[in-house]
């Protein structure tokens, strides 16, 4: 099936043919840097990217001749040739150009009956500005009346049928929908009465699913289960978005779920509150699905002194009837416009005992950079992350396990609701250094900015290899998902695959709509081998079967990292794929003061460390080797204290450089954890010395957070290879005493009161005392007869001393 959304070599030339004839190209040698400098606005730099790609050659300069400009032209804007921006910028130039060489055809374009010969001077401008200035409306007839008559592809008017969706739709029952999981079942069971409470201490959480195991349909069956059996006080469901994409997607879930579950004769009114639509009436009832930036265009903001009444009330009207609000992608709810949001619908920042819609948010990911705004935001909801729980059907072969991050995502791999990631790496050598305004913004706003991203998107050398590494895996009859650095990478990439006969499309934030949605349907269908996106595709794209994703993109966010891979790693339970690959271009990006920052790939590989392939180690160790030990990066490891070193507590952040509270302390910067045992705690560790065992105690929850160490500090901890683990006393404030240094062996989770009698959840790290450990085969001695045994003692100056090495190895 052909496509109508891509050109094809034939509209391709005829288009070229057209701006070459209407712009009078061979006569007006300006043209060609008008073009250039039309691009340049929108592209900068797109065109020696190009000419280095096209040459292979990281060292080319040269432009491309002029009379390539018009067909260059063409290949980057494609379908879009004509529209946006830069697209009224070339139709002026072309109407100029037609006044000037033929009138003719201006009266053609205007369909005044008068000839053009007959037009005075004034009468004539006003026609020309009047043309220039008509609307341009994708698949209009003004659109379509322009390319018909000048000669260019009907494409490029835009497609008629590219409507958006229907504001309002009613749905009605059907059949044929897929059960869910279990452990989906009980989470949406937990949802569902956790939405039915109206106690704003109880009716607050976040469901948290790795990306792919269905995070949405578990959502949206139990809102679907709570409207069948709402009160008559529960007449709107908010569900709010971060993009059109999880938007459409959403609605499309529940469309499918009420026409297979919903009550027989009833309708459920849906509403698609985006793209510039309106709220449904106040008088109406149903689910509202909306986009957060649109929720807040209907919020008169406090400072505006155009005070309409009407405008400054419409969203709070919805707070009559509100029963739920839903946050899809909930990580992004820290930010300042979900607060803003929340209080015009009546709703308090954070939870209070008084009844309030409950509000519920859906991530993988419900960390943030900081701890202080990570906290934050689990506050807002309620503190509470579900998992699979035993009280709840069904219940069998759920227990405190499914509250660790890796055993969910390991244990839903192996029933193949998710696949198996395969973790490869590029190895350019790129460096990029910043600038002091984007290193201030980096530690302020934990982004990389644009400037550099347009760098690095730019680079020559990493665009040829980039281009390469697409090459190998579509020789491989793979279907690839590409991440560019900026929006140029991404176009430019596009292009080239095309000129090379490998299928490829392109979606950035400014392509339309309806085509971006038909870019993904034809990737879908595999009309489409490679679609280059910039971003927007992180979430809410739905395309089961990509076997490839390659980033280009360099975060750093750990978050934005995760919902990249996350595209790829739908199983076949769900219709997806055995295995994703995924390949990650490495680069070193210096601050300021050439300081190495460290990525988001990087903070992600710290707690996946064991499924990347020794070779693909390799390639990140000599990547980073220039640069490794600088401020960002991996810091040396502190040397183990002697036994009985008494410290402070500014001594011992000095000298391990980690967080000043919780008995469990850890650094980014290298691989020491520090276990406490502070005699405050509620809490007692079991420490045997003469077995060399200790039993270390944690809550899990609240004062030790460890909801989320079980993906980090649970990482660290059992990661007895590459982590040091120090076990300290801490008998009174500010006196920490070091004891041993200690391995882990298990882990398991219990319920049991604390010295104040309340039964709360605790972890139980079994630990291994370390009196002495061979260098060589790694042998170690926990208790004194052991140390005696395989290491024997020798005299240094009158003291004894433990053998550095085992008997076997000495």
């Amino acid at each position: 099936m052909k496509s109508t959304y891509l050109l094809s070599d034939e509209e391709r030339t005829k288009s070229t043919n057209a701006l070459l004839t209407w712009l009078d190209i061979p006569n007006d040698p300006t043209i060609a840097q008008k073009l250039r400098d039309i691009l340049n606005q929108s592209f900068p730099g797109c065109e020696p990217t190009y000419v280095s790609l096209k040459l292979n050659d990281v060292n080319a300069n040269a432009e491309l001749d002029d009379d390539r400009i018009p067909r260059f032209v063409v290949d980057i804007l494609g379908v879009e040739l004509l529209e946006g921006i830069h697209g009224k910028k070339l139709r002026g130039m072309m109407l100029d150009k037609i006044f000037q060489k033929n009138p003719n055809i201006i009266r053609r374009l205007h369909m005044k009956k008068i000839n053009a010969e007959d037009w005075d001077d004034e009468e004539a401008s006003n026609i020309l500005n009047e043309l220039k200035s008509k609307s341009w409306i994708p698949g209009g007839g003004w659109a379509r009346h322009f390319v018909s008559t000048l000669g260019f592809p009907l494409k490029l008017a835009g497609i008629s049928s590219e409507k958006l969706p229907e504001a309002k739709e009613e749905v009605q029952r059907r059949i044929d929908l897929k059960d869910l999981k279990p452990f989906q079942q009980n989470l949406s069971n937990q949802l569902l009465q956790t939405m039915l409470n109206r106690n704003g201490l109880e009716n607050r959480a976040i469901l948290q699913l790795p990306t792919g195991s269905g995070k949405t349909r578990t959502a949206a069956e139990a809102v679907i289960e709570l409207w069948k059996q709402r009160t008559e006080n529960t007449r709107w469901i908010l569900w709010i978005a971060q993009t059109e994409e999880l938007c459409e997607q959403a609605f499309q879930c529940y469309r499918q779920i009420w026409e297979e579950k919903g009550d027989e004769g009833t309708t459920l009114n849906m509403y698609r509150v985006w793209g510039g639509r309106s709220l449904p009436d106040p008088t109406e009832e149903g689910i509202i699905i909306s986009g957060i930036d649109q929720l807040a265009e209907f919020i008169l903001d406090e400072d505006d002194n155009d005070k309409d009444a009407y405008r400054e009330d419409e969203l709070s009207r919805l707070q009559n009837g509100l029963g739920i609000v839903l946050i899809d992608e909930a990580h992004h709810a820290y930010a300042s416009s979900y607060n803003k949001v929340l209080r015009s619908l009546g709703m308090t920042r954070y939870p209070k005992d008084l009844e309030q819609p409950a509000l519920i948010g859906l991530t993988a990911t419900p960390f943030r950079t900081s701890e202080e705004e990570t906290k934050s935001l689990l506050k807002k909801f309620g503190g509470k992350i579900l998992w699979p729980n035993p009280k709840f059907e069904p219940n069998e072969g759920f227990d405190d396990s499914w509250r660790d991050w890796d055993f969910i995502k390991d244990l839903l791999r192996k029933q193949k609701i998710l696949s198996k990631p395969i973790y490869h790496y590029l190895k350019t050598d790129s460096v990029f250094e910043m600038d002091q305004k984007e290193t201030e913004d980096l530690r302020i706003k934990k982004l990389l900015g644009d400037k550099l991203m347009e760098r690095i998107g730019n680079d020559k050398k990493r665009n040829i290899e980039v281009y390469r590494e697409i090459k190998k895996w579509v020789d491989k009859g793979r279907t690839v998902l590409f991440f560019g650095a900026n929006v140029n990478q991404a176009i430019l990439m596009s292009k080239f695959l095309n000129e090379n006969k490998i299928k490829s499309a392109v979606i950035t934030s400014d392509t339309r709509y309806g085509t971006r949605q038909n870019y993904v349907k034809m990737f879908k269908d595999g009309q489409i081998q490679v679609l280059c996106n910039y971003q927007v595709l992180t979430t809410g794209f739905d395309a089961p079967k990509i076997d490839t994703i390659i980033i280009a993109r360099p975060t750093g966010s750990r978050n934005l990292y995760e919902q990249m891979i996350g595209r790829g790693l739908r199983g076949p339970e769900f219709g997806g794929t055995e295995e994703c690959d995924i390949v990650t271009v490495l680069d070193n990006i210096l601050t300021h003061e050439r300081k190495r920052i460290k990525l988001g790939h990087e903070e992600y590989e710290e707690t996946e460390k064991e499924e990347i392939i020794p070779e693909e180690k390799e390639k990140i160790i000599e990547a980073q080797k220039m640069y490794q030990q600088e401020e960002y990066g991996r810091l040396p490891e502190p040397k183990i204290p002697v036994s009985d070193a008494i410290f402070t507590e500014e001594e011992l952040y000095e000298r391990f450089r980690v967080q000043t509270s919780g008995g469990i302390r850890f650094t980014k910067k290298h691989d020491t954890v520090l276990l406490i045992d502070a005699d405050s705690s509620h809490y007692n560790d079991h420490v045997d010395e003469k077995r060399g065992v200790i039993i270390y105690v944690g809550t899990g929850e609240g004062d030790q957070t460890f909801d989320r160490g079980v993906g980090m500090f649970n990482t660290k901890i059992r990661d007895s290879q590459n982590s040091t683990l120090l076990y300290f006393h801490k008998p009174e404030r500010n006196k920490i005493i070091f004891r041993f240094p200690v391995r882990y062996i298990s882990h398991d989770f219990a319920n049991e009161p604390d010295a104040t009698g309340k039964i709360r959840r605790v972890i139980k790290f079994k630990l291994e005392i370390i009196r002495a450990k061979c260098p060589v085969c790694k042998k170690i001695a926990s208790t004194e007869t052991q140390v005696d045994e395989l290491f024997g003692f020798r005299e240094i100056n009158g003291t004894e001393r433990v053998q550095s090495w085992c008997k076997d190895c000495r």
